[in-house]
């Protein structure tokens, strides 16, 4: 189990801590000596361990591509433009995708680091999300798209 928030890592403090490696040397995670507990644990290596943008966006599936141009192509928002945040059931209508078949390429985007999801007044439904793209999306669609 990792740990998540400050208070967590605060019963850890003046504990000998191990940086451990596992998964063919794909994987790290930060243990704790005295506890026996993993700390942090890295487990993602298609993307953390990814040493470039440029690497990122060459691993991107053909559906994550979908939903980037889907991102931009849609008629609420531009999500390659600052301030500009379309709808979630917008990116993925004009992706070409199924909903269920989007929704869970958004969800693989999230976990890149690569979009961001905000509720739109708690409602809670995927469809009324809202979908942006971060800092490193933004690199990475430029790689993809505008080179």
């Amino acid at each position: 189990m990792a740990v998540f928030d400050y208070h967590g890592l605060l019963a850890h403090v003046s504990h000998s801590f191990e940086c451990i490696v596992y998964g063919d040397n794909q994987n790290v995670a930060l243990a704790c000596n005295d506890c026996h507990e993993v700390i942090i644990d890295f487990d993602r290596p298609d993307f953390d361990n990814a040493s470039s943008i440029e690497e990122i966006a060459k691993s991107l599936t053909e559906n994550e591509k979908a939903i980037l141009r889907g991102s931009r192509d849609n008629e609420f928002a531009n999500a390659v433009e600052d301030f500009s945040f379309p709808w979630v059931f917008a990116v993925v209508e004009a992706s070409g995708l199924s909903p269920q078949v989007g929704r869970g390429t958004i969800s693989s985007l999230v976990q890149k680091g690569i979009v961001a999801i905000s509720d739109y007044e708690a409602k809670g439904k995927a469809e009324d999300m809202i979908f942006a793209l971060t800092e490193l999306g933004k690199a990475v669609y430029s790689i993809v798209f505008l080179r």
